[in-house]
């Protein structure tokens, strides 16, 4: 199959202890007027690290009778990695600490503790937004586990992380990889997802936390579905070369919604890949299209290997050539298919670190 632009738009399991259980009650949403900073830590600040831990997480692990500082601390001792810790400091002064590692394609939050006089500030939500921004630099997506009874839970889920696992002591969170431009979040689809958009419409908007528009899919994808499936199902670990959808962020606190799609037809292959995207009818004439192409252009020349994004389409189709043209393509030959015309951009390997 040969996806080509389409376009009517005119412009691992832990101990049930270890994680993230250090709030004694939901914090409240992020303050952008908040000042926090996040510093690497040094070895030499391992006990103070650990007092923190300890008096972070008892209230949660008394609750349940759990409560064993000399078992916490060692359990901190056990993964501890000075290059993946950081100090939460406010006003100078340093209320908590910070652990995000790189696990199986994804950013692990392994731990975050707040002191309990820091709670309830907004900080905790200021630390993941930071988080989030890494690793949405990096299209990972972030996944943490919190323990049953711990109000940790609502502070997740209020931060747009889903519950993927529920475990005897413990809960297992996924925040979704993420694309964001300056009106759209673009997230690349997962093999769940992608089985939930073709026979599962309730639970396709409850996974994408969006609104979908009762004409999803867009008439140019339609077919093409249970290939993406099948391309994801061969190749597990390769998210981000397949699907994404592209969601219009609310304002003011209304849902997103569901506007369009776009994505690749794989991994580079020789520095190249194959953009393509489409976008539902109501949304045309707003440069979703354009933000579709730019999103996803960016983030692939971020990738390893990519020297060259390509694109296929139809001079029938001005619409999508000027789309290509803002996004940077130039024309290179003709497309495969009838009346088809080539497109590429070329940029620069970069890796995302």
């Amino acid at each position: 199959m040969q996806w080509r632009a389409v376009c009517d738009d005119v412009s691992v399991p832990h101990d049930p202890d270890e994680l993230s259980v250090g709030w004694s009650s939901l914090p409240s949403m992020a303050d952008p007027d908040l000042h926090v900073d996040l510093v690497t830590v040094d070895t030499d600040d391992f006990e103070a690290l650990a007092a923190v831990r300890v008096e972070a997480m008892r209230d949660s692990l008394e609750h349940i009778g759990r409560f064993d500082p000399a078992r916490a601390r060692e359990r901190l001792r056990t993964g501890f990695s000075p290059g993946d810790t950081r100090h939460i400091i406010v006003g100078g002064q340093r209320v908590g600490f910070v652990v995000a590692k790189a696990h199986g394609g994804a950013l692990l939050l392994e731990h975050l503790y707040l002191r309990p006089d820091a709670q309830r500030r907004g900080i905790g939500a200021n630390v993941l937004g930071r988080i989030f921004a890494e690793a949405d630099a990096r299209t990972r997506a972030v996944r943490v586990t919190a323990l049953r009874e711990s109000a940790a839970n609502g502070f997740y889920a209020a931060h747009g992380f889903q519950l993927v696992a529920g475990r005897e002591f413990d809960n297992d969170y996924e925040r979704p990889a993420m694309c964001r431009t300056s009106r759209l979040t673009l997230r690349p689809a997962t093999i769940a997802l992608a089985r939930a958009e073709i026979d599962d419409r309730a639970g396709f908007a409850r996974q994408l936390g969006a609104i979908v528009p009762d004409n999803w899919p867009p008439a140019s994808i339609v077919d093409a579905l249970p290939l993406f499936l099948e391309w994801m199902e061969a190749a597990p670990a390769g998210l981000g070369w397949f699907a994404w959808h592209a969601l219009a962020v609310g304002t003011a606190g209304a849902a997103s919604t569901l506007v369009g799609s776009g994505g690749f037809t794989g991994p580079p292959q020789a520095g190249v890949v194959n953009i393509g995207y489409s976008v539902l009818p109501q949304f045309q004439g707003r440069g979703y299209a354009t933000e579709i192409a730019g999103g996803l252009v960016q983030w692939a020349l971020r990738q390893p290997g990519v020297t060259r994004v390509a694109a296929e389409t139809e001079w029938a189709n001005p619409a999508s050539v000027r789309v290509l043209s803002k996004a940077g393509f130039i024309p290179a030959g003709t497309a495969a298919g009838p009346a088809g015309a080539r497109f590429e951009l070329t940029g620069i390997i970069n890796s995302p670190g």
